[in-house]
Order: structure tokens, then sequence, then C-alpha cells
């Protein structure tokens, strides 16, 4: 607190001896003794120069001194009396600890005219109230300094914003509203009908006849204006009293420290004088970037008070989509860290996007300037925007197909798409088999909105094309016997998969036309679950002897003391599970290995090679989980081995 050291010193203030309680209690205040639970004294003193004014305050019930305040003209400090003695700048409104307020009162007049002169107060008014107006004006008018000093600092980075472009709410209406733009009609006669563009601002008549009767608009139809031949929508006079369309901007300035990026709320409102719109933009965020950090503000009520401006801002992202003003972007960006980012190009080329995201991105992973230039612009925008179902990137590569872990072709495919993080997955996975969708065929497929795995499980077996047919064929056959217009596809995505893969277990022709594409899916899926049940075990047992040979010689190793090799049979996982005590024994893990999603093998010592000892998943050549008894970790014995087998025999990945 200003001052508090200079005056109130607390090393001689901690000197002075405490007022005992006390003896007599000559005010009249004490009426009720249960709304009273605190008196207090009040003595002055100099200190130097300086008069100084303490007020001890006593818990009735206790009959002994809680704490006492130190005032002077400028300032007060509260020493806390019980033990351990302490400092606080708390006011009297404050100390709760004591339960303060009405329940306080002097203990003598004497006491209360002291107060009552130290601060010049009328000599009739409270003590308690004069010393706590006291503690709220000073409080208040350290609060307004503090905010004075935050606030001249922030008007002060205000001053190198530039005024807006003079053509900024004409690009606002003509780009950003780009959608809001309508045809507000009136039916003159049966074949007449006269309307008002609000796009170009002209009005427009349609003549309905028989060669013509695509003219005969209707309310909130879709059409083209033409006079400027602008998409719009039809609206009918009277019908449509209130309409609002609401967007995003935002703009991008030199500063001279680097570049400033202000995000604006835009309204454009359409009342029953539809012929002159109001247009609304209000500005809500400013970020000044100077050099690697952002500083945010944004327009709203400073702190607790009634001030509605600039204020310091710690959100981050807070326009999700904007449309972004491109006539200045590459002025505002030169000789900053960011001249190459290529912010431009994407704004010319998509509608909205998140420039602050887009920004973050590109200061962490420069490598966002390829891609850019690769036009991926709806990968980029969908990638950058810090979802779930993000793709993590190869940013470490020397080059763009590197980076992104296509080859050229499905990279040439996702420019001639634009494709974004779900067409970039799709086209991926089906590559990882070999695989080359149609651009049309990318598309049937998400429209399915089913599974990706399943749809690459299945393409296994079936080409792109009869795939999405079978699919299509067997939807319709199931809209038409339920009468439901739910599109089913994902569900018969699951059964198809599942029907296919049983097959395959039990050793069918999985190039027979007649497995593959069966007419009653339902049907057939359920008899061959049925035959899989009754064979399953026969079926696995057979997979895991035929995996033996394969997996050893590619697998097994030996050195110092222990081993590794292929289990010889189903009942032999299912023991090595039993034994130690974890969760490869189960259908599951041995499900999968039969179909050749993981592989299980065995870590034994050498003199005990029939004893279990640990167990190890594989998938995809990678070593996913060995765990010991009672699904324990590997213990350091186990460790070296483990690494100098990874380093054997993991170098190569497996032709699965």
């Amino acid at each position: 607190m200003t001052g508090e050291a200079a005056v109130l010193n607390k090393r001689k203030l901690k000197l002075l001896a405490v007022e005992p309680f006390p003896a007599v209690i000559e005010t009249e205040q004490f009426t009720d003794e249960k709304q009273i639970e605190f008196t207090f004294v009040a003595r002055t003193f100099t200190i130097g120069n300086i008069k100084i004014l303490m007020v001890t305050f006593f818990s009735l019930e206790k009959k002994q001194a809680m704490f006492r305040v130190f005032f002077d003209k400028v300032t007060f400090i509260v020493e806390l009396l019980t033990l351990p003695r302490k400092w606080s700048n708390a006011t009297l409104e404050w100390l709760r600890d004591w339960n303060m307020g009405s329940g306080a009162v002097c203990a003598d007049e004497q006491s209360a005219d002291c107060i009552r002169l130290f601060f010049g107060a009328d000599m009739d008014a409270s003590p308690f109230f004069i010393m706590a107006e006291f503690q709220k004006t000073l409080r208040k008018n350290q609060l307004a300094a503090r905010h004075k000093k935050e606030t001249d600092k922030i008007d002060d980075r205000m001053k190198v914003v530039n005024p807006l472009p003079k053509n900024f709410d004409i690009w606002v209406n003509e780009v950003a509203l780009d959608f809001s733009r309508y045809i507000y009609y009136k039916r003159q006669t049966r074949r007449h009908i006269s309307g008002f563009c609000t796009s170009c601002r002209q009005t427009v008549d349609f003549i309905i006849t028989q060669n013509t009767p695509h003219e005969n608009i209707r309310h909130n139809q879709q059409g083209k204006c033409p006079k400027c031949s602008k998409a719009v929508i039809y609206k009918a006079v009277g019908k449509t009293k209130h309409l609002t369309d609401t967007t995003s901007a935002a703009l991008m300035q030199k500063t001279p420290t680097g570049f400033l990026v202000r995000s604006f709320y835009v309204n454009k409102r359409y009342n029953s004088h539809y012929q002159n719109p109001t247009l609304e933009i209000a500005e809500l965020v400013r970020d000044f970037y100077d050099g690697r950090e952002m500083v945010s503000f944004e327009f709203t009520t400073f702190k607790q008070t009634n001030n509605v401006r600039w204020c310091r801002s710690q959100q981050k992202f807070r326009l999700d989509y904007a449309y972004l003003y491109t006539r200045n972007i590459r002025r505002a960006l030169a000789d900053t860290i960011l001249k190459y980012c290529c912010v431009y190009e994407l704004a010319k080329n998509t509608a909205q996007f998140n420039i602050y995201r887009y920004l973050s991105a590109y200061v962490t992973y420069p490598a966002y300037e390829y891609l850019v230039k690769l036009r991926l612009f709806r990968f980029i925008i969908e990638n950058t925007y810090m979802g779930k179902n993000n793709v993590e990137l190869n940013f470490n590569g020397k080059d763009s197909l590197s980076i992104l872990g296509i080859n050229r072709i499905q990279l040439r495919q996702m420019q001639r798409i634009n494709g974004g993080i779900a067409q970039y997955k799709l086209i991926k996975a089906v590559g990882e088999i070999g695989i080359t969708l149609k651009d049309e065929q990318v598309d049937c497929i998400l429209r399915m909105n089913t599974d990706r795995a399943r749809i690459v499980e299945i393409l296994r077996f079936v080409t792109p094309h009869k795939l999405i047919n079978y699919i299509n064929r067997c939807s319709e056959s199931w809209r038409q016997a339920t009468g439901s217009y739910r599109t089913p596809q994902d569900d018969i995505t699951i059964m198809w998969d599942d029907y296919l893969q049983n097959c395959a277990l039990l050793g069918y022709d999985m190039k027979n036309k007649f497995v593959l594409f069966p007419r009653d899916l339902k049907a057939r899926h359920d008899e061959v679950m049925l035959l899989y049940k009754a064979d399953e075990s026969d079926v696995l047992n057979k997979a895991i002897v035929d995996l033996c040979d394969p997996l050893q010689n590619r697998y097994g190793f030996a050195w110092k003391g222990m081993l590794v090799r292929s289990p010889v049979s189903v009942d032999e996982i299912v023991a090595d599970g039993h034994a130690l005590r974890h969760c490869v024994g189960t259908g599951s893990y041995i499900k999968n290995m039969a179909k050749g999603k993981c592989f299980i093998l065995f870590v034994r010592r050498i003199e005990k090679p029939d004893d279990p000892f640990f167990t190890v998943e594989l998938r995809y050549n990678m070593m996913i989980q060995c765990r010991g008894s009672n699904n324990c970790g590997m213990t350091e014995e186990v460790k070296p081995f483990i690494a100098q087998w990874q380093k054997k025999k993991l170098k190569q990945r497996v032709d699965r």
C-alpha cells in the first residue's frame, strides 16, 4: 500500500503496548448484549511529524484484544493480535473472522471524539462508520488508480490502430454477406409478379406464360436474379417482416512492431423497409502479433465497472470462422515472421476459416505453407481447427508427400476433390490395401456415414463399385421392407463385414459372387454366425496351427537364457493366460489372431520352454504389450531381452 512503508512502519508499530481491556464501558449502545460482540478504544500519537490513530478492538466474550487498526491521513494497516501475530490489509467490513459490522461499538465517548477529530468528521457521526467510510473511499481511489494505469497502457496500444479501409463496409456487404441476397416480390396479377432485388437494388418483373412456367416463384424458393444473375432467395412481401443475417469478418493491418487482426460481428437486418436494410459492423476483438507473441483485447465491460471499452483478454480463438479482408494482407504481413504463411491464398480460395488457429498452426509448423500451395484448402482449414479427429502429419518430412504420408496419385485426387480430413483418411486407408477409389466413389462412401475401417475390410473381398452398388441395393430393400426413410448403410456395412469375416474363417470361396453378395444379407449373416459358432473352436485352432510355423520363422529368437516362440494351439494360448492370470486367453485375442489382426507370442526361459513366463502382443509389426504374472509389466530381467529381440526381429514390416 502506498506510503505504508514510509509512515506506518510495522517494526515501530509492533513495539507499541497493546491496550488493556477497558475497565468501564461508558457507551449507551449496549442495550442488547447479544447483538454487541466487540468494543473498541482509540488514541492518537505521533511518529516523527506524522499523527497516527490507533484503534484496538476487543472481544466482549473473551475480554481480550483481537486486533488493532493504525490510521494516518492516507492509509491504514491492521495488526492481528491472535497468535501467531501478523499484519493484514483487510478493511473492517472484510474482517469476517470477528463477525464485524453493527456488532462493534466504541467503548467510551473519549475514544469516539478522538476518532471524529482525527478524520475531521461530524461530532454526531458513528465512529465505526467514519473508519469504514475512510477505508472504502481509500480502496475505491486505489482501485481507480490501478484501473487508470491499466487502461492507459491499453489506450497507448490502441493508438497504433489505423482506421478501417474506406471500402470495408462495401466488402462486408458484397463478400462476407454474399449469401444475404433476396428478391422481395409481390404478385400483381395471376401472371405478373414484380419484385425488388436486394443485391443489385433493381426492380424485376416476372411474366408467367406457357413457355416460362418456371417464373411462377414461391416464398423461400431459391432462384436467380434476371438483372444481376446472382443467386437469391425469394421472399413474399408481408410474409417476412423481420429478417436478420449474421456473419463474422476479419481484417489484418500493419503495426509498428508486427501486425494486427481485427474481428467483427456483422448484422444485416431486413425489416418492413427491405429496400434499405440496416448494416451493423461491431468490432469485438483485436489481436496484436509482435513476433511470435499474441496479445488479445476485446471490447467489453472493464472488470466489474460499468465502463465498456477495450480490455485485455485471456480468451483465444473466439470467432470460429470468419471472412478475411484480402486487399491489404500482403502489406500487413510484410517484414514479419508470417510473411510466407500464404494466408492470402487461403482467404482468396475459401469462404470462411479460423484465422487465429491457422496462424497459430503455421507458427508451430511452417510446412503448412506447402499444403496451401498444393491447394489443399479444405484439409488445412479442418486440420487446423484442433478437433479430436485431426490428422497427425509428419512435419519433419522432406517434401509434401512425406508430410502427408500419401503417394502422388492420392495427392492429386485430394487436390481434385478439395478433400478434407474425412476424404484424406479414406483415401489413405484404402491405399494401404492397394485400392484407388474414383472421385465419385469417395463421395458415395462418405455419404454412407459408415465406419471407415469396416469399408476397408470389405474392400479386401470386393471392388469399390460392387461395394457401393450392393450397399445401395440392400438399403433400398430395407427401406421398402420397413417403410422407413432412414438410411441404414451403417447397419448394413457392419452386418456385411461380420458376414464376410466369418465366411473367410469358415473357408468359403471368397471369390464366389454367391458368397460375396447374398440376396438376403441378414438371413445369410445369421446362418453363417450359427455355423461359425458351432465350428468356432476347430476353425480358430486351425488358424492358430497354420500360423505357428510362419510366426516361428519370423519372430523366433533366443538370447541369454530366454527365447521367443509362437503358440502351437488355442489351448496353449488359453493355458498361458490362465497361468499368468491375464486376458490373453480370452476369445477376443484368439479371434483377432485368427483374423490376422494381432499376433500372440510367448517369452520363455530356455531351460523351461513350456512354462509360462511372459506374453507378447504384436500389431502391424510393433510390440503393443509384454505382460507377465498378474498382468505385470516387464521386469528388469526381461527388458534387455525384449529390447534385443525388437532390434533383431522387428525391423521389417510383415506382409499380412
